[in-house]
């Protein structure tokens, strides 16, 4: 956990230690999960949403998935193809982070309305994101026709 903190502070973009942290406290918050299941008096009375909602582990898991994704990838409209290359990847690593903590809401957490909720912040962001490059490529293509 030290060694997740200590990558994800020098660098909040570094996507790969969010998802090893992430797994990691899944990991944690599904063996808790599994205990309260055990201990539970029958399958029938174990209620996994409200399980997870009284979950320290659960709680961790969210807070590490709601820091990822607070770290948006920088939108440059830079013109090197190896930086445009790496913008690419940083936002599809930024895109998986959601799908992956709704996914986790939903099978692990068992909480639907949550996911929801997740999937809807995710296509906000996004939504917004379309905009500004929407947005800078009219400007481009203005840039570009003024030239001519």
């Amino acid at each position: 956990r030290l060694q997740y903190e200590a990558r994800v502070e020098r660098d909040a973009r570094d996507y790969d230690a969010w998802f090893e942290y992430a797994r990691l406290e899944e990991g944690a918050a599904s063996a808790e999960l599994a205990e309260a299941r055990a201990s539970a008096s029958s399958p029938e009375s174990f209620n996994l949403a409200r399980a997870s909602a009284e979950s320290p582990a659960v709680a961790r898991v969210r807070e590490v998935y709601e820091r990822a994704v607070a770290a948006l990838p920088p939108t440059s409209t830079s013109a090197s193809a190896s930086s445009a290359g790496s913008e690419k990847r940083l936002w599809c690593r930024y895109v998986y982070l959601w799908i992956y903590y709704a996914v986790f809401e939903e099978l692990v957490a068992g909480d639907s309305q949550r996911a929801v909720s997740v999937y809807r912040a995710a296509l906000g962001v996004l939504m917004g994101l379309l905009e500004v490059f929407r947005d800078r490529a009219s400007e481009r293509e203005k840039e570009r026709t003024s030239k001519n």
